[in-house]
Order: structure tokens, then C-alpha cells, then sequence
């Protein structure tokens, strides 16, 4: 592959993230991304699995299921809301695409969380005036993790 072929993928990939990114809140379908971007289907997916590793649709999935997550730890917005502001028109799909990939429904992911973060603040040590939770493993990473393990199970 020749350095114009690189350069011109590279070029691809990026006007497909920031079509992706223009269009976060909205449901987006692979065909309307390759249109968009006037690609085939089989260009952008070995596209993506050059520089991401992984199809369109599963980094679709993905930064859906982060945004989800995120929503869900730092807003009091209701499952469907959040469902609607992650691209999906459907609440009750969401949720079950959400419990395949984290392993819990979406109202459980979010009491998880509040009782971490609950042990987090109430777990503090007065003599040392530190945080007894265990700290090597960030949320984030765990949503990573468990995305990961429910990727490999697609």
C-alpha cells in the first residue's frame, strides 16, 4: 500500500469520526455514514479495523455505551432521556443492548454506581485521611473492561 493510500485512509477515517461525532444524538445506520462520506461498506469497515481495531457498528456501539454510562453517573436525566441523547429511538431496545454489553440494565448500572460512589466517600480513613475503596481500578476502566468482554462475545 503506497503512502497515498494511507494518507487518503486516514483522510476517510476522520471525515467518518466527524460525521459520527456531528451526529451522536442521532440514530445513524452504517449506509448513511458510507453515503455520507462516499465510501462502500467493505472500504470503511476495513478502514476502521486498520485504525480501530474493531467495525463501524461496534465503535458506534461503543461510544454509545460511554456516553450511556456517563450519563448515567452524573445526571439525574431518566433512562429513556438517555436512551433518546445516545442515538436510540427506542428505550426498551436500549436497555437490552445496554444489559448485553455491561451485564446489568441500565437502573441497576446507575444504583451501582450510586453505592459506589456512597462506600467511596463513607469509607474514608480519619487517621490517614485516605480512601480505603479500592482506587486501581477506575470506573472507566471497568466499563472498558466489561465492553471489551461483551465485544468479543459479537
Amino acid at each position: 500500500m503506497g503512502v497515498d493510500q494511507r494518507s487518503n485512509d486516514t483522510d476517510v477515517f476522520k471525515s467518518a469520526l466527524n460525521y459520527l461525532s456531528e451526529h451522536a444524538l442521532e440514530p445513524c445506520s452504517i449506509d448513511e455514514l458510507c453515503q455520507a462520506i462516499s465510501i462502500s461498506r467493505s472500504q470503511l469497515y476495513r478502514i476502521f479495523i486498520k485504525h480501530m481495531g474493531k467495525s463501524p457498528m461496534q465503535y458506534i456501539l461503543h461510544q454509545r455505551i460511554t456516553r450511556s454510562c456517563y450519563y448515567l453517573e452524573n445526571s439525574q436525566m431518566s433512562i429513556n432521556e438517555i436512551s433518546y441523547a445516545v442515538g436510540y429511538s427506542d428505550p426498551l431496545y436500549y436497555s437490552r443492548i445496554f444489559r448485553k454489553n455491561m451485564g446489568c440494565s441500565p437502573s441497576q448500572y446507575r444504583r451501582k454506581q450510586a453505592v459506589r460512589l456512597a462506600t467511596d466517600s463513607c469509607t474514608e480513613d480519619n487517621s490517614a485521611n485516605t480512601i480505603k475503596a479500592d482506587t486501581a481500578a477506575s470506573p472507566s476502566r471497568k466499563i472498558e473492561t466489561r465492553f471489551v468482554k461483551a465485544e468479543l462475545r459479537l
